[in-house]
């Protein structure tokens, strides 16, 4: 009989349970996120789930509601058939992006520039990418190794199509180079090889999830990984010979020996919502250069005994690599201003709720009432 323990559940959130247990609620996991829906595994087995008034009113920004991967504290009313949400326990780790730009002050609307999670309390993420010219593009490995890095949780690289790329050793060593130190696997989801490597991240009661560029393969190999077609996978286009976008949406699935899987749908643009640390982190060799320069205000640029343009002038540095570290420092930087502005947008709206029961938002716009608990 399948458990919480199975799905992750552990003694950091029994704490952090412990006030909803008081109020008779029930813990739960998502397992997968719909138009005003959730999947949940509970004590007593899979359930659907929507979000109760208080919880849903209660929330000022998109990332103050459950996503897939969350440990969410559920209600049950004798006289409904339906469970209701009403509170998120903290969430260990995360994975992040950053949402859409809309440079207005209206904080509420989709594009406000704020955070989405993608999924939660991960374990280990995988990135996955193909081995081919069409989507092998080292400046966007190292994107998203800045948002493995921010997530929290244990960050590896896959590479697949093994079985129809003869110098993968070549692949792996250009990761290697540039991924300071993290597990690189070369894998093929059509013949199975190298999957022994990834099955010893799947451990009872662990959760992982995989990330990556659409048709790249994140499917397939989950698929191989199960020994059965769980996710559905579409063929070559014939066009250009890639793989077809196919995950629509975020789905948790639960490993036969152990483990459970989230799967992604396919990242487009990818804006990674993260600290100058994780930055920093992703490019350790760059920040190892500059604290050499012989200035610490050092500008790298025609100051004498500076140590990065001398290693760009040995060929020690590469020069598209560094352009990309500073890119990302500004993006990063540029992020961090506009989310402070948000929090304090959003604090201010909540401040004046609470002191003057004025309500500041209108939840009820394009979103159909369910019943008198909730929306």
């Amino acid at each position: 009989m399948t458990t919480l323990n199975d799905y992750g559940w552990n003694e950091f959130f029994e704490k952090s349970f412990e006030p909803y247990r008081a109020m008779n609620y029930i813990p739960a996991r998502v397992t997968k996120e719909s138009i005003n829906q959730y999947s949940l595994m509970a004590e007593n087995g899979e359930a659907k789930a929507v979000l109760s008034t208080k919880f849903f009113m209660s929330a000022f920004g998109k990332e103050q509601l459950p996503v897939v991967g969350d440990w969410i504290a559920v209600s049950k009313p004798e006289e409904s058939e339906e469970y209701f949400i009403e509170g998120i326990l903290p969430r260990r780790t995360q994975l992040t992006r950053k949402g859409k730009d809309t440079f207005g002050r209206n904080f509420e609307k989709a594009g406000d520039g704020g955070i989405r999670i993608i999924s939660s309390n991960i374990d280990t993420v995988f990135y996955v990418a193909a081995m081919d010219d069409r989507d092998f593009n080292l400046s966007k490995i190292e994107r998203y190794i800045v948002m493995l890095y921010e997530s929290g949780a244990e960050p590896v690289i896959i590479l697949n199509k093994k079985d129809i790329c003869p110098d993968w050793q070549d692949y792996i060593a250009k990761v290697e180079n540039i991924s300071t130190g993290l597990p690189v696997h070369a894998v093929s989801a059509v013949d199975f090889e190298g999957l022994d490597e990834i099955l010893d991240y799947l451990k009872p009661g662990k959760t992982v999830s995989f990330i990556g560029s659409s048709g790249v393969g994140k499917s397939s190999i989950i698929n191989a990984l199960l020994g059965e077609d769980k996710m559905f996978v579409s063929g070559i286009r014939e066009a250009d010979k890639r793989g077809k976008h196919t995950t629509t949406h975020r789905e948790m699935l639960l490993f036969p020996e152990g483990g459970v899987l989230i799967d992604n749908p396919g990242i487009r643009d990818l804006k990674p919502a993260a600290s100058i640390e994780a930055v920093e982190s992703t490019f350790e060799d760059i920040v190892d250069l500059e604290s050499r320069c012989r200035f610490s205000n050092c500008r790298h640029d025609t100051e004498p005994g500076c140590a990065v343009t001398e290693a760009i002038q040995s060929g020690g540095l590469c020069e598209k690599r560094y352009s990309n570290y500073l890119k990302l420092k500004r993006e990063s930087k540029f992020f961090e201003k506009r989310a402070m502005m948000r929090d304090f947008q959003l604090e201010k709206a909540a401040l004046k709720e609470r002191t003057t029961g004025v309500k500041v938002k209108r939840h009820s716009k394009g979103i159909k009432r369910r019943d008198k608990y909730a929306y």
